[in-house]
């Protein structure tokens, strides 16, 4: 199989802001347009009508909201399938915001990208049918079977009808847009080459198992890339080609060779209802080795295929796994895959009538679905179980007995299943029961060792295959089970008992909001709200499962006899696992519950298992539980982070699990902060395992485990006071196991550097979660009030064992004490301190703290400035020059900064004396990170700047400044980073910030609401104008703007949709980042004026920059447009000539000029204030030129019932369409594939300028034309040199294996020069005057390819080395390959040189098949006129690509 890869599409909108000026109106903001899947619950249909009907009720409410939407613009189009239920809908976020809210709409899912890369060609040398002897498939023929009138389905890229294997085959064709809608083209095509290669293996004429069979083919993943919605289109028109539930026209079997790794929603349904209507999907499994599963192969509906080699050993790359598929209660685990069949070295059929030999399980499953074309030819009634059945039962077993992941059940075999089909017999049945009696679900058929479950609409008439005397059961829920007699039976009903449930918590009275499932019938789940239940039910032994919030889910066991009375009592739950993890494009997270319930059971203790995709939590219902596990498959969101922070702060114990703790989380601002705030640890970006703590100075990775050890424990290695490691496991990547623990006044957790699910088995699953449950330790929280004489509420820290927590607003909380007589110091600057010594239910809940007695400190400094204390609690106090301050006693290790000055590092002691020797600093900004676009601005405008890697808050007053631009998220080191800013600017220094995360992350004074804006905050008086953050090219949307602010604290401009700029006293926030001002001397002026508004200097002028025009115009007169520093005098030079320019207020210009052809260099020079400065050289292009375009085919010739090939050259084109349509180009030439049948196309081009040309190719539709060339490999070569009108129409003949003549190469070859043939050239003796060759043979002399002495011989055979020659003669090549590919050409060959050229021209391909084999030229041979084709029409692409 090809693998799908998802491709992740990510949307940028990037927001664009307009200057509010005088006589401007803001531009309305771009909105983003994207395209989602409204998924809705499927319907319980009984047919294919049904279906239709069903999905269209289910659709209606949200199809009348998208006419609304549809009306105001904010929905753009929108298709509706019933094979899934669900729409396709382009609209903006405002409408998906309005659609996801509709009760009916269950999902919102992206329609998915995915890529059919091209498939593996195998280059290993096997019998070319060894894949159809090694499964039997010629004993099958010999049966009278090759699947004649059989309809097989292919949904891939398409199919080459037109190809020998497949001619004749294809009964029906249809393609799918990029919304699942059928296009115009009905015939078949395949512009990828998988899907032909796939449909060869089913039916090709030599190649196919079943070589009568007929295809139905969708393609829905054209040129090698399609979605969902074209896959959803192609099965729902399978289902039912004609749109007419009542006709049987669909294929009794569909191969689907493609697929992506994990559960497709998508597809769930769409694959349900395929079964329903009696189709069997197959598919392969999937290229990425054991271990691997892909969609839809992997789900149990379908029967999927692995890969087998030559010699029948498992294929390296093929698939094969354990997979669990999960119902809300239960799960089903199924090895996959269910069969295997060859997929290596298969010979297939590729478009344009060749062959190749290629790998993969794409060509592994199309064996299967060919050999149920064999066995439905025999027995066309039967169904896709018992198709099933035949195909298991007989598979030869290989590999390790029985059922395995490498091979399923084992190799299909065709004789084998064909000679079981033909030993029973289809036996036809019907089943009713009594009038009045409830047939709740399907009916359920046991015939021997087979199952079958029917329908109620099937229980008419339905067939199975039967052995003769087998005993068939038939019977259903609620009726007995009896055996069948004849061909049909009347089920009788069971007797019926009422059974009254009540469903309440465990040693209480207390019912509950519950939910009861009803084991094994089809009944549906019971809500019972109040906790009560009344039921009907049919007498025998029922299990019940019952589930609550909050509680252990429990199953109860009721034998019901006669009217009934039974409580289901629940225990409260201890641990809540919460598994967070979401669909990504669609892909389901892997299920969990199968592989949790044996490792929660191992615990002990009662357990409560919810997935947020049922709905969120919040940090109060978790609170209930003792322990939560948090199963997260990627980074916590904000939200997360509040929960997870909140259940924590209540003292709950808390185990923290993902995939991806490590790299995900790198930049995440929510998941590092709470990850230090909480485990004290910070994620690395080495992967799950790499999580590391911060010592302060290093890092430390915790995969420390033995490599040879799946896990191995440590003895709770201490990395710090608050961070160890718990178990470790330093295996391969990615899964490198690692767990820590933290175990603290405030917090007790565990993380864990993996998914449950991830870890192989059950039993270290079970161990693992037992670890961490038995390592948390029993203790009790405690909170007091904390009470000051002044009345104040005081903030400070409490010393606990050696521990440091902070405490702030006057209240004290401890999650974790432990259970002993513990010692307690709480200090707060300003305050005595207290000591406590006791068992945490014994500690007060209230208590006072007395003021400490303060005394003076008398300084002696040379300029005043802040104290900085060590203490984070103590905000910085101002000191004087020569003066007292008062401070509370005793000593104190501080730092004293003033702006400007080198700080002061001192150690001061109260009551006493300072002296300061506070020296001048260089005025220089701080720039905090690497930020090369910030220092190159800051060096053109002339601000001194200083990198420091971690600047102090003491770093940054004494620069006075920093600025810090930031465009990733935050992580835990730089929000430390944010709390020296914070108090650098409580000391006067100043600060540029930019980025929306750091303003986000920075708080006060910077406002955040995310909802809607990056950044609010009040408005003031005073306002920065025009500041631009756009990728648009519009030169109105580049100004500046940015008066010096004089009076007024807060400034806030909003330009457009959510850019801010705020100042709040020395502070200044962006809410942009610095890199969205795309313009360099844009950037560098808004930085400029800011650095200005905090006292940083004038710096030098900026140069202007011109605009338009951007690319080269099609007129002589063109508008040059640009700006410049406002307010200076600016001149701009044309090639030298200079002329002064009109500026705006703002600094914009635009003038128009005249002329001539060609480019021309412009300048701006800018003075203002005694500076200068010069923008860089802009080119202003003149082209008035059209492109050219040469057309080498067709050119008016006939050309027989093939695609039609264009080649051209076309230079100076920045656009091609063909026949209005995008066409590529590579380099000059034009090469593109159109169906034939028109007779004329036309080719438009237009180059950057705007100037355009046509040209129109004709050829003559001519399906006779060739006739015995049709199965010739060379056919399309012939083909497209026929349509090029180098080959000629001999009597509708063209005699493909006959050699060809040196007299008609020599005509071919003038046709394909463009020569001029006249009569009387040829020189040579041979040649007669009256002869139809000469004028082409004298042509070529002319040119001077041919010398033209002695004999040319034109009736002989012409060599393949004379051909080439010629070729090499006539189109001039000049460079050569490197190295001789053919082992019988020698480098002194006199034709080794023209070989070497034309193999360098691409004339030449050393791996041509059809022209070469086991590594030699083939020196002397006679070349048939089929074989020079190949050269020629090479030689042709070669001529149209320009490059003789």
């Amino acid at each position: 199989m090809k693998k799908i890869s998802v491709a992740l599409v990510f949307v940028l909108l990037v927001s664009v802001f307009l200057p509010a000026w005088p006589g401007f109106s803001i531009a309305q903001q771009p909105t983003q347009v994207v395209e989602r899947l409204l998924m809705f619950d499927q319907p319980d249909a009984k047919n294919l009508a049904e279906l239709k009907t069903e999905t269209s009720l289910a659709q209606s409410a949200a199809i009348s909201e998208l006419e609304a939407l549809s009306s105001s613009g904010e929905v753009l189009s929108y298709r509706p399938f019933w094979i899934q239920n669900c729409i396709l809908v382009t609209g903006t976020q405002k409408a998906f915001s309005r659609l996801e809210s509709l009760g009916s709409v269950k999902a919102v899912l992206p329609n998915t990208k995915i890529y059919l890369p091209h498939a593996w060609r195998s280059k290993a040398e096997t019998d070319i049918e060894w894949n159809l002897k090694a499964t039997h498939v010629p004993e099958a023929w010999a049966m009278s079977a090759k699947g004649d009138g059989v309809l097989v389905g292919v949904l891939d890229s398409g199919c080459d009808s037109t190809h020998p294997e497949l001619a004749g085959k294809v009964q029906s064709f249809a393609s799918f847009d990029s919304y699942g809608r059928k296009t115009s083209q009905t015939v078949a095509s395949d512009s990828d080459g998988h899907g032909t290669s796939v449909c060869s293996v089913v039916c090709g004429e030599t190649l196919g198992v079943a070589p009568k069979a007929k295809l139905i083919v969708g393609s829905v993943i054209p040129d090698g890339s399609g979605n969902i919605s074209q896959i959803l289109g192609g099965l729902q028109w399978i289902t039912d080609p004609d749109d007419d539930p009542s006709t049987d026209d669909y294929p009794r079997v569909v191969n689907m060779s493609f697929g992506a790794s994990g559960t497709m929603d998508y597809l769930k349904t769409a694959i349900k209802n395929l079964r329903k209507v009696g189709i069997l999907p197959i598919a392969s499994i999937g290229n990425d080795g054991e271990g691997s599963s892909s969609n839809p192969g992997n789900m149990p509906e379908v029967l999927s295929v692995g890969s087998v080699d030559y010699g029948l050993k498992a294929s390296g790359f093929s698939g094969g796994a354990e997979v669990v598929w999960e119902n809300e209660d239960d799960s089903l685990t199924l090895v996959k895959p269910d069969l295997c069949a060859p997929g290596e070295n298969i010979r297939v059929a590729t478009p344009r009538r060749t062959y190749d030999v290629a790998d993969g399980t794409s060509f592994s499953s199309p064996h299967v679905a060919g050999i149920c074309a064999l066995l439905l030819e025999k027995r066309p009634d039967i169904s896709p179980e018992d198709l099933t059945y035949l195909l298991i039962k007989t598979a030869v077993d290989l590999g390790r007995p029985g059922r395995d992941r490498r091979y399923g059940e084992g190799l299909v075999d065709a004789r084998d299943s064909l000679s079981l089909a033909l030993s029973m017999e289809p036996k036809t049945v019907s089943v009713t029961w009594p009038t009045g009696s409830a047939l709740w679900g399907d009916i359920n058929v046991t015939s021997g060792d087979r199952s079958y479950v029917v329908s109620r609409e099937q229980a008419k008439s339905f067939t199975f295959l039967s052995r003769p005397g087998e005993e068939t059961k038939i019977g259903a829920f609620g009726f007995e089970s009896s055996p069948l007699v004849g061909n049909s039976v009347e089920l009788k009903p069971l007797p019926e008992h009422s059974l009254d449930l009540t469903v309440h918590e465990e040693g209480t009275q207390n019912n509950l909001d519950s939910k009861v499932t009803l084991k094994d019938s089809p009944l549906p789940t019971f809500e019972a709200p109040d906790g009560t239940l009344k039921l009907a039910l049919p007498e025998g032994e029922h299990e019940f499962v019952a589930t609550s919030f909050g509680h252990a889910s429990r199953s109860f066991r009721i034998k019901l006899s006669s009217d009934l009375s039974a409580s289901m009592p629940l225990e409260k739950a201890k641990i809540a696992f919460i598994d967070t993890r979401k669909p990504v494009w669609g892909v389901s997270p892997e299920p969990i519950r199968g592989k949790l319930k044996p490792a929660l059971d191992s615990t002990g203790l009662p357990y409560f298992i919810w997935s947020t995709l049922q709905g969120n939590v919040t940090a109060k219902q978790l609170g209930a539980f003792q322990y939560v596990v948090w199963n997260s498959g990627g980074s916590l969101s904000a939200k997360d982070v509040g929960i997870l922070g909140g259940y924590m702060d209540m003292g709950g114990k808390l185990v923290l699990t993902s995939d991806f703790y490590g790299a995900s989380f790198i930049g995440q601002t929510d998941s590092t902060v709470f990850l230090d705030s909480y485990f004290g640890c910070r994620p690395s970006d080495e992967g799950g395992a790499a999580l590391t703590h911060w010592d302060g100075k290093t890092y430390k990775s915790l995969a420390l485990g033995n490599p040879s050890a799946y896990f191995s424990t440590s003895n709770l290695v201490p990395m710090s006071e608050k961070a160890k490691i718990l178990l470790s496991y330093a295996g391969t990547s990615p899964k490198k196991y690692a767990g820590l623990k933290v175990s603290t006044l405030k917090n007790q957790g565990i993380i864990l550097g993996f998914t449950f699910p991830n870890v192989a088995s059950e039993e270290d699953r079970g161990w693992l979660l037992k670890l961490c449950i038995d390592n948390f330790e029993n203790t009790l929280s405690w909170k007091a009030d904390i009470k000051t004489g002044d009345g104040k509420l005081p903030s400070g820290n409490i010393t606990i064992g050696g521990e440091t927590i902070d405490f702030i607003g006057g209240s004290i909380f401890v999650p974790h004490l432990p259970l002993v007589a513990t010692k307690i110091e709480i200090s707060s600057f300003g305050y005595k301190k207290v000591v406590l010594e006791d068992r945490p239910e014994n500690l007060p809940s209230q208590i006072m703290l007395e003021s400490a007695p303060l005394s003076g400190v008398s300084f002696e400094s040379s300029s005043n400035g802040y104290l900085i204390f060590n203490d984070k609690n103590v905000e910085p106090i101002k000191f004087p020059a020569k003066g007292e301050l008062r401070l509370p006693e005793g000593k104190y290790r501080i730092v004293a900064v003033s702006r400007g000055k080198e700080p002061v590092e001192v150690d001061i002691t109260v009551p006493g004396k300072v002296a300061l020797n506070m020296r001048q600093s260089q005025k220089a900004a701080v720039i905090f990170e690497e930020a090369d676009d910030v220092k190159l601005t800051l060096s053109e405008i002339g601000i001194p700047y200083k990198t420091i890697q971690q600047p102090t808050a003491a770093d940054i007053v004494s620069s006075g400044l920093i600025i810090w631009n930031h465009p990733e998220k935050i992580s835990s080191s730089q929000m430390e980073m944010i709390g020296n800013v914070k108090t650098a600017l409580l000391c006067g220094a100043g600060a540029i910030i930019a980025g929306p995360e750091l303003c986000r992350a920075f708080g006060e004074p910077v406002q955040i609401d995310s909802a809607t804006s990056p950044v609010y905050a009040s408005m003031g008086e005073n306002e920065l104008q025009g500041i631009l953050v756009s990728t648009s090219k519009s030169m109105r949307n580049y100004s500046i703007s940015i008066p010096v602010i004089s009076g007024g604290d807060v400034l806030a401009r909003f330009i457009g949709q959510g850019a801010s700029i705020i100042k709040q006293g020395n502070l200044i926030a962006c809410s942009f980042g610095f890199q969205d001002v795309d313009l360099a001397n844009v950037k560098a002026e808004l930085i400029r004026r800011l650095a200005m508004v905090l006292g940083f200097g004038e710096g030098r002028l900026l140069p202007g920059q011109i605009i338009l025009p951007s690319k080269a115009v099609n007129t002589k007169s063109v508008e040059i447009s640009g700006f410049a520093p406002p307010a200076s005098k600016t001149l701009i030079t044309i090639d030298g000539v200079e002329k002064i320019v009109d500026l705006d207020p703002e600094g914009f210009f635009s003038f128009w000029a005249s002329l001539v052809e060609g480019k021309h260099e412009c300048v701006l020079v800018s003075k203002s204030n005694g500076l200068l400065a010069r923008s860089a050289p802009h080119t202003v292009t003149i082209d008035t030129t059209p492109p050219s375009i040469v057309i080498y085919s067709p050119k008016g010739g006939k050309t027989p019932s093939l695609e039609i090939e264009v080649l051209a050259n076309v230079r100076s084109a920045s656009k091609v369409l063909i026949d209005g349509k995008p066409a590529r180009v590579e380099g000059t030439l034009l090469r593109a594939t159109v169906p034939s049948g028109s007779g004329s196309i036309l080719i438009s081009c237009e180059d950057e300028a705007g100037n355009r040309s046509e040209a129109r190719a004709n050829y003559i539709p001519s399906p006779e034309l060739f006739a015995d060339a049709q199965k010739s490999g060379s056919f399309f070569e012939i083909g497209q040199l026929g349509c090029a009108n180098i080959l000629k129409n001999e009597n509708g003949q063209f005699y493909p294996q006959e050699s060809l003549t040196r007299g008609k190469m020599a005509v071919w070859v003038v046709l394909l020069l463009g020569l001029d043939p006249k009569p009387g050239k040829s020189t040579y003796e041979d040649v007669p005057k009256n002869s139809p060759e000469e004028p082409f043979i004298g042509a070529l002399v002319q040119h001077g390819t041919l010398s033209g002495k002695g004999k040319f011989y034109p009736a002989s055979a012409c060599t393949r080395e004379l051909l080439v020659q010629v070729l090499s003669n006539g189109l001039r090549l000049g460079k050569k390959a490197d190295k001789m590919p053919f082992s019988d050409i020698k480098q002194d060959n006199v034709y080794s040189q023209a070989i070497l050229k034309c193999i360098f021209a691409g004339i030449i391909d050393p791996a041509e098949k059809r022209l070469f084999s086991s590594g030699k030229f083939g020196l002397g041979q006679k070349l048939s006129r089929e074989q020079a084709c190949i050269m020629l029409y090479n030689a042709l692409v070669y001529r149209a690509r320009g490059e003789q």
